[in-house]
């Protein structure tokens, strides 16, 4: 994403150099307990334990996805077509879901918010390099410039707080911006994600990836501004699943028409977890 990636980038320089004085997130590690305790969701379901299993799910899927077998998460969902482009898509999709999964289970274990961020965000950084240390951007026909872009992004952002830098939560919402931007960017425009990465010969199949892709990076975003400023950690999960529940009901959609193949018993099963997810940890 050129256009993000250097927007990004400015901000991230600005906040560098910027001379007002490091405000730090409230320490939330001590009451993050007790909160997810106290607070009841909409239905029967408890919220502390239905975060760690909402957390839990997201992180198998993530590694399945992303280190573990790239080209069988795409099987599981029925998708055929471009096996590079798709399996591509599918590692990047699921480093994100893994990415959210270290991110709020870390919080939900006591970790200071910041240093949760930062530690997740790891995954990004590893992922990009990966990609390019194989090569992957030129077998695959698409500008490496993408890849060292977010590699520079995510590494600055994870560092940042990680050492609790001046910039640090300066950092942390401009990330959170980017992610949002660019994810939802992907999920309702997809013919503008396929240009901003410069897809080759991107079907309709690729194109419903894509948007998935976007959907996920949407939620990460969400849920990193929602936790860095300040919010219950289960609420904010809650509320960053609503794009995911939404985009859950678009493929549904998608699907009715025909628009694209895919099996339908995993999707109905990611919608029903999901609204399950929302009800319970987003409304009090």
């Amino acid at each position: 994403m050129h256009s993000q990636s250097l927007l990004l980038i400015s901000c991230l320089v600005v906040a560098s150099t910027s001379g007002a004085p490091f405000v730090p997130v409230p320490s939330t590690s001590s009451s993050i307990t007790s909160a997810l305790n106290v607070r009841g969701g909409a239905g029967p379901l408890d919220v502390k334990t239905t975060a760690k299993v909402a957390t839990t799910i997201f992180g198998i899927q993530g590694a399945y996805g992303s280190t573990l077998a790239p080209s069988k998460e795409n099987e599981l969902y029925g998708l055929t077509g471009d096996d590079d482009i798709l399996n591509w898509l599918a590692e990047g999709n699921s480093s994100i879901l893994l990415c959210l999964a270290i991110i709020a289970y870390s919080i939900f274990f006591k970790v200071e918010p910041m240093k949760a961020v930062g530690v997740g965000l790891i995954t990004n950084v590893v992922i990009n390099a990966k990609c390019l240390l194989n090569e992957e951007p030129k077998k695959l026909g698409i500008p490496a410039i993408t890849h060292k872009l977010n590699l520079i992004i995510n590494s600055i952002a994870s560092y940042a707080l990680l050492t609790n830098a001046s910039y640090a939560s300066k950092a942390a919402y401009a990330l959170a911006a980017y992610c949002i931007f660019g994810g939802t960017q992907c999920c309702l425009f997809p013919d503008a994600g396929v240009e901003t990465w410069n897809l080759p010969n991107v079907n309709t199949v690729s194109k419903f990836k894509l948007q998935c892709m976007g959907a996920n990076v949407t939620v990460l975003g969400i849920f990193i501004a929602a936790v860095m400023k300040g919010i219950d950690p289960a609420k904010a999960f809650g509320y960053a699943l609503i794009p995911l529940l939404l985009n859950c009901v678009r493929m549904m959609v998608q699907i009715d028409k025909e628009e694209v193949s895919i099996g339908s018993i995993g999707l109905i099963g990611w919608l029903a977890l999901t609204a399950v997810f929302v009800a319970t940890l987003a409304i009090d």
